[in-house]
């Protein structure tokens, strides 16, 4: 068998043959079974590792013999094999299969070449097709990139061996052999095929027309009864001129082992055979029925079962014994994991007819006009031996009970038992004695009465007593009579125990009953809480009244009363509210006897509050600040005292001393009762400060020296005391008692009124000024520092009274010159001042300045230089300032072309151009500069990426090896592969990866310096469709037809294969037709040319030579119960 399989794994260069170890394993599943005569059973095959296939054998009425789990139809104990195969892929028998040895360790018909390969078939191993013909690519080999392979320059002629090596292998084994093949002119592409001992193996492998792309191949192959094979890689195209240009790498051949596992599906046929008919004697009592010819073993498990019979014992055994005539069934169960099987047979047991047999005829009733009947008793046997014996457990025996016949007088169940000494065996039989019905019955509706508190007398009634023909006797030990005893009912007015003793008058029959009469006067024994208190206060107003009663179980009716107090809330319930002194009583009613009992409880009250005496209203003024307020109360031993202000509690003392107006309210309250008073006092205050007023004063100056203060627009009258104060100032006059005073300094003057009568005093102040006659002057001298402009401006601008003014500059130390009489410039630091005089008030003001020298210039750190790129393109540059002393300062950027940069903030600049920058930094105190420059690169450039655009997918090249071709650098780069509907198997991180699926691919090339990108895109499209298969359904070989044709032409074109592993192929197994002479599985295997797509079919052959089957019961037994019965004849044909 030969088949191409898409399996291909990169091995290490090896030699000779090696015994494989199979590192797959295989389990066929657990053992099954099925029951007769059959049906389906699914298998559950199961199997591990890098498996290359898989089969189930034999096929024949398997749903899928080609997959794990398929159904089987069984219909006969059946062992199926499951087989699976790998590739060893730790073993390569190539030697040399990579080329790094060069031209070694193999064959060809083409000419060796090693540095010429211009000429039509010739090849070379090298590293790069460019060295040996300037017309080819520069490749890289497949193993590494940088290593050999064999480069060839195909022949005009097919048929040429390109790579031939021999190789010892193992007789009959499966190999895989593989390897890598690339275009190197697209132009009549290389067609490729696998030679095994010179018979070509598999299809023809086609290479695509993309160039320095490595694809993988691979063919399958049994070596056939030989250890040494001849394995060759031969051309199958040609060109005259240019094409049939290709390279070979990575060449491995490896063994292919398999492993077997198998499982047994079983039919179950059970039988169960039991005897058709077995005799019950009573000197046979017990038997047992022997069903030991039914199935047994394993699993099986067996129920007898009777509706009218009786088992003694082996219910669940072949064996049962029984003691009872009936009919016996047996039910064999086989019960596994997948079956349940059963199986039934019956067994008839019948008495034998010469046995004793007793009979007891039918009986009277029982009445009181016959209160005595005659059991009559028979029997089929008689004589000296025979003997009866009568018996009951419910009713009760006259007569002799040895005798055939018996006298009963109570109605119950009679049995007869017949014995017969002769044969030793004995019968039973047995007959129900019944009461007539119309006896009188005596009846009370009642069993029990119960009397109480609701019922203190009660009838019983025994008027439902049948029949209507009765005399009634009423009778009672330990009760009481009320009513007339003769009549059907009567009164009774104690507990006890009552007769009723009826008579039917026609009959003369009596019955009689007892009723017992019961008395239940339970009442609640209730009381009132004694914790409760029963005197009312102020504090409690109000009270709970509670009651209580021991027996708390059953339902009780209760409420609270009143006649001369009051009550709130819970008339109704166990606990009342009160709020009034009086008598209360709590009646209670146990509701289910109706028997009461009330209790009493009275109340008194203590509502009597204290007395206060406060005086309505009081004052505070300037000279009294506060008093006391007191209370006087005698009515009360104990009392609590709260004095609040205008609402607000302040105070629990006896007493209050007050400090402020207010309503001021005590709160007494009688600590024995609770109950408050409530008194006030009303205290005013006198506080108001006489009104003061100063009149606004002149203004002191050069001219006038001296002013009046006036307050005499003040209140004036008795009681008010004027007086003057300052503390700066100078008063040159009285200062008390008068309301005027002359002052000669400008200060502050306080003016003080006192009421004398309430001691309440007010003040005011008023400031004296002194005229602004003095030069005001406004220097401005810069920042005070002389740095490196090596001058300072200073200027000055003034103001006086008289509007002129003379100025004048000095130096103590320093240098300046006189620019005018406003400016001077400042050259050498120093303490400088100015002075301004009003000539007309000769008044003159001076400003003191200092002027310091500061030539140190500022410090600007930038970076030398600045790479942008696709990492960074943007970037911020933030420089370091220091000036002196922390002076501020600006910075400025200019580019090559002098334009300036806006700033981000005051050190910071974007850059995002290549190019020089310039850099400026300036204190803005001393005017110092410092400057540097920046030098900005860019490394923008992507990779250069190139890719083919399109590829297909067959079942001859299920993989496509994709390599991104990016124009080489110094740069290190990255690669990444994506797919959204496709399948990558190898890293995608790598330069090329391997497919195998269509869909489209995506690679994404970043330089890892710089981190551009490139990317390029791929389509690949799939032409894997298997062909389809169509197999007429075979005939049956049979005895008058021994050999068949089994028909595919119904599918589509294409290359034919039969193969069969338990049936024989007579010819045609490479034709839709071929002839066959046995039953088996039958597959085809069928390869579309087109795309090398292959497809298998099963179909199965099936023989019938089976004679049919007789199968009749092995005896039949007759007898008086069974005279005749029906022959049942089994009959079993094939299928």
């Amino acid at each position: 068998m030969l088949w191409a399989v898409a399996a291909y794994a990169s091995m290490e260069p090896g030699g000779g043959a090696e015994p494989p170890s199979c590192n797959i394993s295989v389990d066929a599943g657990p053992d099954q079974d099925v029951c007769f005569p059959g049906g389906q059973v699914q298998l559950s095959g199961s199997v591990s590792g890098p498996v290359l296939s898989y089969s189930w054998s034999p096929a024949a009425g398997l749903s899928d013999p080609f997959s794990l789990t398929p159904t089987a139809l069984v219909n006969q104990t059946t062992t199926y094999q499951l087989t699976a195969s790998s590739v060893e892929t730790d073993v390569n028998l190539i030697a040399n299969g990579d080329f790094e040895q060069g031209n070694a360790g193999f064959t060809s018909d083409y000419t060796y070449a090693p540095n010429d390969l211009s000429v039509n078939g010739t090849y070379s191993v090298t590293t790069s097709p460019a060295l040996v013909w300037s017309n080819f690519p520069d490749c890289v080999d497949h193993t590494s990139g940088m290593g050999m392979s064999l480069v060839v320059n195909g022949g005009a002629t097919p048929g040429e061996n390109v790579w031939c090596q021999t190789i010892s292998v193992t007789p009959n084994s499966d190999y895989l052999f593989s390897f890598w093949a690339t275009t190197l002119i697209p132009l009549s592409p290389a067609q490729l095929q696998i030679s095994v001992n010179g018979q070509l193996v598999g299809p023809v492998f086609g290479l695509g027309n993309d160039f320095c792309s490595w694809t993988p191949f691979s063919q399958q192959f049994n070596v056939g009864n030989t250890s040494t094979i001849d394995l060759c890689i031969v051309s199958q195209g040609g060109a005259l001129f240019i094409g049939n240009d290709f390279a070979l790498d990575d060449l491995v051949l490896n063994p292919i082992c398999t492993r077997t596992d198998e499982m047994t599906v079983e039919l179950i046929q059970l039988q169960a055979i039991a005897p058709f008919i077995l005799p019950l004697s009573c000197s046979n009592p017990q038997i047992t029925i022997d069903a030991s010819a039914s199935s047994s073993g394993p699993g099986i498990t067996y129920q007898w079962t009777t509706a009218d019979g009786h088992i003694v014992s082996g219910a669940n055994s072949l064996m049962p014994l029984i003691d009872a005539p009936g009919t016996y069934t047996l039910t064999i169960t086989y019960q596994s994991a997948t079956s349940l099987c059963t199986a039934t047979a019956s067994t008839l047991v019948v008495a034998d007819p010469s046995d004793p047999q007793v009979l007891i005829a039918p009986p009277d009733t029982l009445s009181c006009l016959q209160p005595a009947i005659t059991l009559q008793g028979s029997a089929n046997v008689s004589g000296a031996g025979v003997s009866f014996l009568w018996m009951t457990s419910n009713g009760n025996i006259l007569s002799d009970p040895a005798q055939a016949n018996v006298q009963v007088d109570e109605p119950g169940v009679y049995y007869l038992l017949l014995s017969d000494a002769n044969s030793g065996c004995t019968d039973m039989d047995s007959v129900q004695v019944l009461q007539d019905p119309q006896s009188p019955q005596a009846i009370v509706q009642a069993d029990t009465l119960t009397l109480n508190c609701y019922l203190p007398q009660g009838i019983l009634d025994g008027s439902a007593s049948t029949p209507s023909t009765l005399l009634f006797q009423w009778t009672t030990t330990n009760g009481h009579i009320l009513s007339d005893p003769l009549a059907d009912t009567l009164l009774v007015d104690s507990a006890g125990s009552y007769q009723l003793l009826v008579t039917d008058t026609l009959q003369g029959c009596s019955d009689s009953v007892s009723v017992l009469v019961l008395e239940d006067f339970r009442a609640p024994s209730s009381a009132v809480d004694s914790t409760v208190l029963q005197t009312l206060t102020c504090v409690h107003p109000e009270v709970w009244l509670e009651a209580v009663w021991a027996d708390t179980l059953g339902t009780f009716d209760y409420s609270w009363q009143t006649t001369d107090g009051h009550i709130l809330q819970g008339a109704d319930s166990s606990a009342a509210l009160a709020d009034s002194a009086g008598l209360y009583f709590f009646a209670n009613t146990f509701l289910e006897t109706g028997c009461s009992d009330t209790v009493f409880v009275s109340l008194s009250a203590n509502f009597t509050a204290p007395q206060s005496a406060l005086p309505d209203t009081a004052v505070l003024n300037c000279l009294q600040s506060s008093l006391w307020l007191f209370h006087a109360d005698t009515s009360a031993n104990s009392y609590t005292s709260q004095w609040s202000l205008n609402g607000n509690v302040v105070s629990n003392a006896d007493s209050l001393e007050v400090q402020m107006a207010g309503l001021y309210e005590l709160l007494l309250t009688d600590t024995l009762n609770g109950c408050s008073a409530l008194d006030s006092t009303l205290v005013l205050e006198d506080t108001a400060p006489p009104l003061v007023q100063i009149t606004a004063p002149d203004t002191l100056s050069c001219q006038q020296l001296q002013i009046t203060l006036d307050a005499s627009g003040s209140s004036q009258g008795s009681g008010l005391l004027p007086s003057w104060s300052t503390n700066t100032g100078l008063i040159n006059s009285d200062s008390i008692g008068v309301y005027t005073i002359e002052v000669t300094a400008s200060a502050w003057y306080f003016f003080t009124l006192t009421d004398t009568l309430s001691g309440c005093a007010s003040t005011d102040s008023i400031f004296v000024a002194q005229q602004a006659d003095v030069p005001l002057i406004d220097l401005d001298y810069g920042s005070g520092i002389l740095g490196c402009s090596d001058t300072l401006l200073a200027q000055v601008s003034v103001s006086t009274a008289s509007g002129s003014s003379n100025i004048n500059w000095g130096t103590a130390d320093g240098l300046y010159e006189l620019l005018s009489d406003s400016m001077a410039l400042i050259t050498a630091p120093g303490l400088f001042w100015v002075s301004v005089t009003d000539p007309q008030n000769n008044c003159s003001s001076i400003e003191f300045f200092e002027v310091e020298l500061d030539t140190i210039a500022p410090s600007l750190q930038i970076p030398d230089s600045l790479i942008l790129n696709c990492y960074q393109p943007v970037d911020t540059i933030q420089v370091g300032v220091q000036t002196f002393s922390g002076h501020p300062f600006s910075l400025q950027w200019t580019d090559e072309q002098g334009n300036v940069l806006p700033l981000l903030d005051s050190v910071s600049v974007v850059l995002q151009t290549a190019g020089l920058y310039d850099a400026l930094l300036t204190d803005a105190v001393s005017g110092c500069t410092a400057s540097a420059s920046l030098q900005v690169l860019s490394d923008m450039d992507a990779p250069d990426l190139s890719l083919i655009e399109t590829d297909t997918l067959t079942c001859v090249d299920t993989m496509l090896l994709v390599m991104a071709m990016v124009v080489p650098g110094t740069h290190p780069l990255s690669y990444a592969w994506s797919t959204t509907d496709g399948h990558i198997l190898t890293s995608i991180n790598e330069p090329a990866v391997l497919l195998d699926s269509a869909g489209l691919y995506i690679v994404l090339v970043q330089d890892l310096i710089n981190g551009c990108t490139s990317s390029a895109e791929l389509e690949v499209f799939s032409d894997q469709e298997l062909p389809t298969l169509l197999i007429a359904p075979p005939d049956t070989l049979n005895c008058a037809q021994e050999e068949i044709l089994l028909d595919a032409t119904a599918s589509e074109q294409g290359s034919f294969h039969w193969f069969t592993d338990n049936g024989q192929i007579l010819s045609g197994e490479n034709s839709p037709q071929p002839l066959i002479s046995a039953p088996g599985d039958y597959v085809l295997q069928f390869t579309d040319d087109q795309n090398g797509c292959t497809a298998f079919d099963t179909v199965a052959v099936v023989e019938d030579i089976t004679l049919p089957q007789l199968t009749l019961v092995d005896s039949l037994l007759l007898s008086c119960y069974q005279p005749a019965d029906t022959l049942q004849v089994a009959v079993q044909t094939f299928s």
